[in-house]
């Protein structure tokens, strides 16, 4: 096992002043010097051991973090269902959906320099969203006989790709007419760049007027493109030079060589493949990263955008990001609850009721394999989560919540 507890006060002092570049496994101080019941810590431990040897996970990490400082860490299990390499700290996963919040903070980067602006239309990027068209479903009205679409009134903006209200959709994830368009055109390929996928985006039909509704969908990937356009940069090299080399994520890419396959860790079903690389750069799923990387990440969210000495964004664009985006707009698809908005990344709390514990101002996202951050500057925590099994993700967004919270001692 990782999970450390140092109970002494002069260790406790010697980790409050080491920097985080360090990339030794996952030291954590004394839980109780940063309000965290140790005893109820050990429960949760417990709670994923159990977990493991019921078979219901093959392995999973996690991390919760108060004033700053790690308080907790494990790693419980197997990097695969065959339980052939434990995990630990620098297990590699797959983190889906996680890699939004990385992409939307590194176009907020750009915002800050001057070469984005989130109220201007796409198409000053794109050409090809110049003119799109919002879906027009048989019946939807007596006068509309047969599935169609007609010309958008508005045109999709930087904002409504970070905010998901540009009217994309998944496709892979809807049932309906719609959907199966976007199945058919191959809006789901990997075998495509981000340039060629942009013009096949621009040719589907959107759920709704743009900027009037949330529907999760392939917004960030399209945002990843307007990257690419306003760096002058692929994606993947834009995220190296403003995000991972500044914060020391060593592990975190789109793809992996051979010599670190040993670290992968595998879904009890196949999921992408990580040491082939393909054309598609998602920047709304295709990150990988490990515990240590995502450490990194989330302290610097923690630190209001900085890190070691190095300023990712400004604490004013983190607050912009963080503040809800959606007011007043259709809430018909938005799944995070009620309890909550949606930022520039990231669901934010706008309500004491909810489903699970929180307080107001808190932001989370989670990946379609079952990874899950929140922080809650109220509480001045973070907690970070990592599986590889989608059948277990909304299990464990529960799960993780009601274990830090109750572990919380002040």
């Amino acid at each position: 096992m990782f999970h450390r507890i140092v109970s002494t006060l002069s260790v406790v002092s010697i980790c409050a002043a080491v920097s985080f570049g360090a990339r030794a496994d996952i030291s954590t101080v004394n839980p109780g010097s940063i309000g965290l019941d140790a005893a109820k810590l050990g429960k949760i431990e417990q709670a994923l051991a159990k977990d493991v040897a019921d078979g219901k996970v093959p392995g999973a990490v996690m991390l919760i973090a108060r004033q700053g400082k790690v308080g907790f860490f494990t790693a419980a299990g197997f990097q695969t269902p065959e339980k052939k390499r434990p995990m630990t700290s620098k297990t590699i996963f797959r983190v889906y959906s996680m890699t939004k919040p990385i992409v939307s903070v590194a176009a907020m980067a750009l915002v800050e320099d001057g070469r984005l602006s989130l109220d201007e239309p796409i198409s000053s990027y794109i050409p090809y969203f110049a003119e799109t068209t919002v879906f027009q479903q048989a019946g939807s009205s007596f006068m509309i006989k047969k599935d169609g679409a007609r010309p958008a009134r508005t045109q999709i903006t930087v904002r409504d790709l970070m905010r998901h209200t540009s009217g994309m959709i998944y496709g892979v994830f809807d049932k309906g007419a719609l959907g199966k368009l976007y199945k058919e055109a191959g809006a789901a390929s990997s075998d495509i760049d981000l340039n060629q996928f942009s013009a096949v985006m621009a040719k589907l039909p959107l759920r709704f007027e743009p900027g009037t509704a949330w529907h999760y969908g392939r917004s960030t990937d399209v945002l990843g493109r307007v990257m690419e356009i306003a760096s002058g940069q692929p994606l993947d090299e834009f995220l190296n030079d403003r995000i991972f080399k500044p914060l020391g994520m060593t592990d975190t890419a789109f793809f992996h060589g051979a010599d670190k396959a040993d670290r992968l860790a595998q879904g009890v079903k196949p999921l992408f493949a990580v040491t082939e690389p393909k054309p598609m750069l998602s920047g709304g799923g295709g990150l990988t990263s490990t515990m240590e990387d995502y450490l990194r990440f989330a302290m610097m969210l923690r630190n209001r955008g900085s890190l070691d000495g190095q300023r990712i964004i400004k604490p004013e664009t983190l607050a912009l990001m963080t503040q809800n985006h959606i007011a007043g707009l259709d809430r018909k698809f938005f799944y995070p609850g009620k309890a909550y908005g949606f930022g520039l990344g990231f669901a934010v709390r706008i309500a004491d009721e909810g489903r699970y514990p929180g307080t107001l101002g808190d932001y989370w996202w989670r990946g379609y394999a079952g990874t899950y951050f929140w922080i809650d500057p109220r509480k001045d925590l973070f907690a970070i989560f990592l599986i590889q099994d989608p059948a277990k993700r909304v299990h464990y967004t529960g799960a993780t919540r009601n274990w830090v919270y109750n572990a919380l001692a002040k």
